[in-house]
């Protein structure tokens, strides 16, 4: 090949490497061949420094960089706060097992973003440190035995605690009636409901016939029997005994038989012809202005019932009553009332009707 077309060649192979078309001479062709570019073209690359793992470098858009992404370390910071209880019911994969179903912990840990990004590099290990104390403060006297358990104890922690699931109840003889209605025991192996009534707190006032608090009864409450301060033996009839108290009090008939009488009377102080009142009743048969109406009294009780008209007028009268032991007083037969004023006044003029009945 002649020199010419060496030349030629070279040219050639110059325009095809710059794209262009231009004649070349000679002495042109040492600067075109310095300006052909070689090597891989960056100009597209966009990576920066804080993109490439730390003291490695490549070349973007024609220019060498020096990574400076740091290594994740081989111990990691576990945040509590962020952990969650997850339950896993089909093959999700967000867990160690995820082809089995059942609650796991899930642990989230925060890697440190005071210098920048982080990379983790094939085949770092990372060690998820935690307290042993965020898993509770079990020991194995508080776990059932054989069962296993994780807290400040340590891991998988097999406890020792017997549970009383295994108490023998063969000895015990309690059936329902000896248990409180409603409670609950195990005796001989079986389970039974107790069925002793509850009798809550009541009062019982005593009278003529006999009051039974029934057997098989448990006293939830206060059982409250009244008394009464007039059972002493001056207000019993000598001879008479009431619940226990015997009577010392002796009257004017000598023991004879109870008799009645009956009249009336315009004034407050009137003679029953009695030598003992036992019970009076007064009673007034038109009530025509206010004051007393009617009254009852039982001397040996030393109180008695009183009723009188409050207000009095032609279209209306009220009436009010009232238990006394100061309206009136007995002496012997005679009967004497005190009220002078008010709803239950004598009325002095008006007639009263009265019963008695007592000792002659």
């Amino acid at each position: 090949m002649a020199l010419t077309d060496k030349l030629t060649a070279v040219a050639d192979a110059i325009r095809e490497m710059d794209g262009s078309a231009d004649k070349l001479t000679l002495d042109q062709m040492p600067q075109k061949i310095r300006d052909i570019a070689t090597g891989t073209d960056t100009s597209d690359a966009t990576a920066a420094a804080d993109d490439i793992a730390e003291g490695k470098t490549a070349y973007v858009n024609g220019e060498r960089i020096v990574g400076s992404i740091k290594e994740v370390p081989n111990i990691v910071k576990y945040d509590p706060s962020l952990a969650e209880v997850l339950v896993v019911s089909d093959s999700s994969g967000n867990m160690p097992d995820p082809g089995k179903n059942g609650i796991y912990i899930g642990f989230t840990s925060q890697i440190e973003e005071a210098d920048g990004k982080k990379i983790v590099s094939p085949g770092t290990e990372l060690e998820q440190v935690v307290d042993p104390a965020e898993f509770g403060d079990a020991a194995a006297a508080d776990v059932a035995s054989g069962k296993t358990f994780t807290s400040a104890a340590g891991l998988k922690v097999t406890g020792t605690h017997e549970c009383a699931a295994g108490l023998d109840t063969s000895d015990a003889t309690a059936g329902a009636s000896d248990i409180l209605s409603g409670k609950t025991a195990y005796a001989n192996g079986q389970k039974i409901t107790g069925s002793i009534a509850l009798k809550a707190a009541q009062t019982i006032t005593p009278g003529t016939a006999d009051q039974t608090l029934a057997a098989g009864q448990y006293l939830s409450g206060a059982q409250t029997i009244k008394g009464d301060a007039n059972l002493i033996p001056g207000n019993i009839r000598s001879g008479v005994s009431i619940f226990g108290v015997t009577g010392s009090h002796e009257g004017s008939s000598g023991g004879g038989s109870l008799v009645s009488k009956s009249g009336s009377t315009t004034t407050p102080s009137f003679d029953t012809g009695l030598s003992e009142i036992v019970a009076i009743i007064i009673d007034k048969a038109s009530v025509n202005s206010t004051g007393l109406t009617e009254a009852s009294f039982v001397p040996i009780l030393g109180k008695g019932t009183v009723s009188g008209c409050s207000s009095y007028s032609t279209y209306m009268k009220q009436y009010a009553s009232k238990i006394s032991s100061n309206s009136c007083n007995v002496e012997g037969g005679t009967f004497n009332w005190e009220d002078t004023i008010g709803t239950y006044a004598f009325k002095e003029g008006d007639t009263y009707s009265w019963f008695a009945i007592g000792y002659e």
